[in-house]
C-alpha cells in the first residue's frame, strides 16, 4: 500500500485512503565556514591580448622556426616542406608552454596552448575552403562567362558537348 504524505497547510478530503499528514518541518540554518583570503584562487580576467602577449607569440615563433632549421639543417637528416611545417608547430607548442610557464599558472598555461591549437585548427580548415572554392571558380571560369551558362537548361545538353551547349537554368 502506498503511502501519500500531504503538507501541514493542505487539508486532504475525507474519501482518500491511507493519507496521513506529515510532521512539521524542522528549521535548520546553513553556516558558510570562514575561509582564509589566502586560500581563494585568484580569477584571470578575460581581456584582449597585452603587448607582453604578443612580444610572448613573435619570440617563441622565432625561436620555433630557427629550431626547426637547426634541427632540419644540421642535426638529423630530415626534409620535406610539411615536415618542416608539423615539426616547426610543435616546437612552437612546446616553447609557448614552457615560456608562459614562467609567468602564469598551470590553467593560464593550458588555456594558452588550448587556444594556439584551436587558431592553428581554425586557419587550417578555412585554408582547406578556400582552396576548395578558389579551385571551383579556377576551374569553372570559362563556363561562367558565357551567357548561355544562366539562359538555358540540360535538356539539349550531353557529357560530350561543348561549354556553348546547355547551362544552370534547371538548377535556379
Amino acid at each position: 500500500m502506498t503511502t501519500t504524505l500531504w503538507p501541514p497547510d493542505v487539508a486532504p478530503t475525507d474519501d482518500l485512503v491511507g493519507v496521513e499528514r506529515a510532521a512539521p518541518a524542522a528549521t535548520s540554518s546553513t553556516t558558510i565556514p570562514h575561509s582564509d583570503p589566502r586560500l581563494v584562487a585568484q580569477r584571470r580576467p578575460i581581456r584582449a591580448w597585452s603587448r607582453r602577449d604578443l612580444q610572448l607569440l613573435a619570440g617563441v615563433g622565432l625561436s620555433s622556426v630557427c629550431s626547426t632549421l637547426l634541427i632540419f639543417g644540421r642535426l638529423a637528416p630530415l626534409s620535406g616542406k610539411a615536415g618542416f611545417a608539423v615539426g616547426a608547430f610543435v616546437t612552437f607548442l612546446v616553447l609557448y608552454a614552457v615560456m608562459s610557464s614562467l609567468t602564469e599558472n598551470r590553467p593560464a598555461v593550458i588555456d594558452r596552448v588550448m587556444t594556439a591549437l584551436l587558431v592553428a585548427a581554425a586557419t587550417i580548415a578555412l585554408a582547406a575552403l578556400a582552396s576548395v572554392v578558389s579551385y571551383t571558380f579556377y576551374r569553372g571560369w570559362s563556363a561562367i562567362v558565357k551567357r548561355n551558362f544562366y539562359t538555358q537548361d540540360l535538356r539539349v545538353a550531353g557529357p560530350e558537348q561543348d561549354l556553348s551547349e546547355g547551362g544552370i537554368l534547371h538548377a535556379v
